[in-house]
């Protein structure tokens, strides 16, 4: 029952990662590109509130024979930031892994992250540092050098920005992501991320309207020669920032307290 829960809390971290001239063309302007992208996650990063449907998908192969494992992820989340040193969320979502379905509801409150899965409800602490990191960390943020190539597209009222970004220029975004999972393989393990393609849909008044991530990266024990292939999708859509409000339960201090 913890692994579930502990599986189920490595998919809210990657949730709760991840959020105007003319049509241009592969390998396009992507000064003008990335100056629009560059606005509307700051747009995002910044709003006090923020509301989304999130799809995320996670397919792990071990070695060239080895076994596959995957899970996917449909849900909805809100986000609110009371004051500088305060943060609260809510996330409902269903997850799909091993054949099985499971539904999922996930609090964030007064330093707690609550959880209520199949019947059962937990808590933990989260220090609200680590919890306004990830609040502060919803839209991908990266350099403009590391873009190889930028496409872009008028859509209706906005445009649409497709960038390559190089392999390594996601790494602090994912591993925040993962609450610190792949931050703490460091020793005796390499971790190669491939190129991540980057859509983003931005309408005319700079406001991010959907935002996704398709991405890989290779896991290598060096002493036992084995490795990982993990290729990740994150979808979020629907975004919001307008009049986003939480109905926090009255018996979160039923949850059955549990280590972090």
């Amino acid at each position: 029952m913890r692994k579930r829960f502990m599986t189920g809390a490595l998919a809210i971290g990657f949730a709760a990662m991840l959020t105007l001239s003319g049509c241009g063309a592969p390998g396009g302007d992507i000064d003008a590109d990335y100056q629009l992208y560059e606005a509307a996650s700051a747009a995002m990063n910044e709003a006090v509130s923020i509301e989304m449907d999130m799809n995320t998908t996670m397919n792990m192969k071990s070695g060239e024979e080895g076994s596959d494992f995957g899970f996917k992820m449909e849900g909805n989340i809100k986000t609110i930031k009371k004051s500088d040193t305060e943060f609260e969320m809510e996330m409902r979502q269903t997850t799909d892994m091993l054949g099985a379905s499971s539904e999922t509801v996930t609090y964030f409150k007064d330093g707690y992250m609550y959880i209520e899965m199949d019947g059962e409800r937990i808590k933990m602490e989260l220090p609200m540092e680590d919890a306004l990191a990830q609040a502060n960390n919803s839209a991908m943020v990266f350099d403009q050098s590391a873009i190889q190539k930028s496409s872009s597209k008028d859509t209706d009222g906005g445009k649409e920005i497709v960038f390559t970004v190089s392999g390594d220029a996601l790494k602090d975004y994912i591993e925040q992501g993962t609450a610190g999972a792949l931050a703490g393989l460091n020793e005796g393990v390499d971790i190669n991320y491939g190129d991540s393609i980057i859509t983003a849909v931005i309408d005319k008044d700079i406001n991010m309207v959907s935002l996704s991530l398709s991405m890989s990266f290779d896991i290598a024990a060096v002493e036992e020669g084995e490795s990982v292939t993990t290729e990740i999708t994150i979808d979020m859509f629907n975004i919001s920032t307008d009049n986003i409000t939480i109905d926090f339960p009255a018996d979160l201090d039923s949850y059955e307290a549990i280590a972090a």
